[in-house]
């Protein structure tokens, strides 16, 4: 037999269970505390500064159009970024929570948006997944699967992740966002892999 405090004592469990479920995800915050919000520009920037230097747009090779996200050099900020929730009425950029990002100021002369997507089988992880312009803003599902990205807490810093929210039936592998060099000049590519590139956000 359940005595009277034993039975409030579960119902107020109840409660503070559905009220932490309910809860959103813990705001993003930039290099000065602020939290990061959808109508504000911002440049990110490596946790490590030696590691190298702000995100960019670049050709790959021969390859000029769409232009692949890279990483520049130390000395460089590269362009401003925009983050677009999933909940487009949430002003607020959220942990863990699916966004779209942009090159709102980028000019390359392509055709393709600068939307961040990604070219590459994302179901495997033998493939090369490449972070890309081209993809698209909001109409979460099966379709924009590649253009969803999160941005997830780290001990000290935050770092990107692709492990999409909007489709549930989708088959994909839930990879980090990293860099790899390649070429002669040693250009750095935003990928996926399990090596994540910590970063930190600055208003612009």
């Amino acid at each position: 037999m359940k005595t009277p405090f034993l039975s409030l004592s579960l119902i107020l469990f109840s409660v503070l269970l559905c009220e932490s479920r309910n809860a959103p995800n813990p705001p993003v915050l930039d290099i000065n505390g602020k939290t990061l919000r959808a109508t504000t520009k911002y440049y990110v920037k490596p946790l490590q500064e030696d590691l190298g230097g702000g995100l960019d747009l670049a050709p790959m090779g021969n390859q000029s159009c769409p232009q692949h996200v890279v990483q520049d050099n130390n000395d460089w900020l590269g362009q401003v970024i925009q983050f677009h929730p999933v909940n487009s009425k949430d002003g607020v950029i959220r942990e863990s929570t699916d966004l779209n990002i942009a090159f709102p100021n980028a000019n390359t002369g392509c055709p393709e948006s600068n939307v961040w997507t990604i070219i590459g089988d994302v179901s495997w992880y033998d493939d090369t997944q490449y972070v890309t312009a081209g993809g698209e803003i909001g109409n979460p599902g099966e379709r924009t699967l590649v253009n969803w990205f999160k941005i997830v807490k780290t001990a000290k810093a935050y770092k990107l992740r692709f492990c999409p929210d909007v489709c549930s039936s989708c088959d994909f592998v839930c990879q980090d966002v990293s860099v790899t060099a390649e070429g002669d000049r040693g250009q750095k590519y935003l990928v996926l892999s399990d090596a994540p590139l910590e970063i930190t956000f600055a208003k612009a």
